[in-house]
């Protein structure tokens, strides 16, 4: 009976062992991916912590920013202006487009304006010179005196 049966232990040992190797192997295999989830456990971990620290110096810095754009706004609400004006417009009467108005008028406005600074300054001239001329005239000794 040993006869018959001896073949088949044989058989059957052989399969044990390719089944330990089998086994030894799957666990070795389990034991590198464990070193791996582990790993990557660890560097989800630290890419939370840097996440976390990201976004306290993000809402930090956004804090900042919105501090610069009030301040800049108040430094603008406080500059003097430095723009021209115009006197003698009636409200609005630019309608939506300013600059088109000033570009249009403008031409028509500037000669009246250098016309009517001319006049002006010769106006002035001749009361200045007529001013001049008699109080020359009045402070001048008289001819008697000679």
């Amino acid at each position: 009976m040993n006869s018959i049966l001896a073949p088949q232990l044989r058989l059957t040992k052989d399969d044990i062992e390719q089944t330990k190797k089998y086994v030894y192997g799957l666990k070795s295999n389990i034991e590198h991916q464990a070193k791996v989830v582990l790993k990557t456990h660890s560097h989800v971990d630290s890419l939370q912590l840097a996440v976390r620290e990201d976004r306290q110096s993000i809402a930090e810095l956004q804090k900042q920013v919105n501090q610069l754009i009030m301040k800049t706004a108040d430094m603008e609400d406080r500059a003097p202006r430095k723009n021209g004006r115009l006197v003698g417009l009636a409200e609005g009467s630019e309608g939506s487009n300013a600059a088109g108005y000033l570009k249009y008028n403008l031409a028509k406005w500037i000669p009246k304006w250098i016309q009517q600074t001319a006049m002006l300054r010769s106006t002035m001239l001749t009361a200045y010179t007529t001013t001049v001329d008699r109080t020359e005239t009045a402070l001048a000794p008289s001819s008697s005196v000679y």
